[in-house]
């Protein structure tokens, strides 16, 4: 927040600082996400409803709407809730003090739910303070002062003043942040903007700027080994990927996407070897199992496929594809009612999945049940797109010679 406030020469208020948006990237880099996102709700003219997500014991209230207010109830500023138009950067200091007192209480500011009763509480209620630790908690209670002016006037006052307790607590000097590898943190970021448009030659230049500020991020270099791959630059990809795994072994995606690479490729020994070594990272990566098992099929390893297939079902029971896969090699191995059950698990999560429609015919058919399988070839043929002509017309024919037989 210090340094988007600088960057933007003070004209920068984010306007719905709160939990939800406090993220941690995978080199355990804080972010702060949807910056100014309630500026843009503020433009629309109906009413937003409250709603609660999470668990009963500790709900999150989404934002709200009503004429000019507009924010998140338990991290609005008394001027956010008065709906006045020119508010400050220590609207966002007001918010953040609301965040760390929930950090150091586990609770919200105020002991309310409704987005009526945190409006008033936060215009007129002076909330209790944390009662952690004599500094901290003046620091708190003084971003969460009701008058602006009596709060820190901008971040960077409150960086030095929790670095000065941190450091009296631990007597560690805080390292103040590289600015250089803030502005690589935005490439990357406008990087993933564009290949999300599928502008990938766009994100490859913002994927290598980054690096020229820090040549060590993997994140950059793991983004540039999937935009180069997007592009068909498949030697570019994998020195990418690879790259990323000299500086950090245990990059678990860099392993995936080497290994998505690999297969596609038709490397499957060496693909085989970077999914192994994306689960010894992190076993619950459910789709590193699911082509752990597409490897494993393409080498005729049925069993194998069918082990690796389950172990991605189970830490994701709505992986279409590992359903139908697993169907599949069900089917190979002759269990007939293994392979049915499976795709129709797949059909539930993927209802216009036409391979599995196919395949369920054929399944169907092997087990003398021609209704059922007649039905099915009949959903393959409406939910086949145009590349599936030739089994359309298979499916037809396969229609017309049960029908002649029942």
């Amino acid at each position: 927040m210090a340094y988007a406030q600088d960057k933007l020469k003070g004209m920068f208020v984010h306007r719905d600082l709160k939990p939800q948006n406090i993220m941690i990237t995978h080199d355990r880099v804080v972010k702060v996400t949807d910056f100014g996102i309630a500026k843009t709700f503020a433009r629309l003219t109906d009413d937003i409803p409250s709603t609660a997500i999470g668990d009963e014991t500790y709900p999150r209230l989404t934002l709200i709407k009503s004429g000019t207010v507009c924010g998140t109830p338990p991290y609005m500023s008394p001027e956010q809730c008065r709906g006045e138009k020119d508010i400050d950067a220590r609207s966002d200091i007001y918010s953040f003090g609301c965040v760390l007192h929930e950090m150091l209480t586990s609770r919200y500011i105020f002991n309310i739910r409704t987005p009526k009763e945190f409006i008033y509480h936060h215009s007129n209620v002076v909330p209790k303070s944390p009662n952690v630790h004599k500094e901290l908690d003046s620091m708190v209670m003084r971003c969460l002062q009701k008058v602006p002016g009596k709060r820190y006037h901008n971040f960077g006052e409150i960086e030095i003043a929790l670095s000065t307790i941190y450091k009296s607590l631990t007597s560690e000097v805080v390292k103040p942040p590289d600015t250089k590898l803030l502005e690589a943190w935005e490439l990357v970021n406008k990087g993933v903007s564009f290949a999300q448009l599928g502008s990938y030659p766009e994100a490859i230049e913002q994927f290598q700027k980054a690096l020229r500020i820090n040549p060590y991020y993997t994140l950059a270099h793991n983004n540039l080994g999937a935009a180069h791959e997007a592009l068909g630059n498949v030697d570019e990809a994998i020195r990418e990927y690879q790259a990323a795994l000299r500086i950090d072994p245990d990059y678990a995606d860099a392993h995936y996407n080497l290994g998505i690479t690999y297969f596609s490729q038709d490397k499957i020994y060496q693909a085989i070897a970077e999914f192994k070594d994306t689960l010894d990272i992190d076993p619950d990566y459910s789709k590193a199992h699911y082509y752990l098992g597409q490897a494993y099929y393409r080498l005729g390893l049925v069993t194998e496929a069918i082990e690796a297939y389950q172990e991605a079902l189970n830490n994701d029971p709505n992986l279409a594809d590992a359903h139908h896969n697993l169907g599949v090699a069900y089917h190979d191995m002759r269990n007939l009612d293994g392979a049915i059950t499976e795709y129709w698990e797949a059909l539930k999560i993927k209802p216009d999945y036409a391979e599995a429609y196919y395949n369920l015919g054929k399944a169907y058919t092997e087990k003398g049940s021609r209704k059922e399988a007649i039905d099915c070839y009949k959903d393959f043929i409406r939910a086949a797109p145009p590349q599936y002509e030739s089994q359309v017309k298979q499916a037809n024919e396969e229609i017309n010679r049960l029908r002649e037989i029942i």
